[in-house]
């Protein structure tokens, strides 16, 4: 009896560093994975962000000036006045 015990206690120790190895290699392997992936993105980050520098997609004066949304009120009216023959700008 004392054999099988020794037996089963050497095997669920065995399994448990099998285990422990297995684990590990899963988190080598996705680790990676993960890492190739996540340098992709980030070079495709940085060529998205030096389009948009280079089309400045993003640029608004009014969000400049900080009246963003105001665009109506300010520029429309001035753009108007200035487009018409019949202006104050003469």
């Amino acid at each position: 009896m004392e054999l099988k015990t020794n037996s089963l206690i050497r095997f669920t120790e065995n399994y448990k560093e099998f285990s422990k190895r297995i684990e590990k290699q899963k988190i080598i392997y996705y680790e990676t994975k993960f890492t190739g992936l996540l340098l992709g993105y980030n070079s495709l980050q940085n060529i998205i962000k030096i389009f948009n520098r280079k089309e400045a997609s993003d640029y608004n004066i009014f969000d400049i000036l900080n009246i963003k949304g105001a665009e109506t009120k300010t520029h429309t009216p001035f753009l108007c006045n200035l487009l018409n023959p019949e202006g104050t700008h003469g």
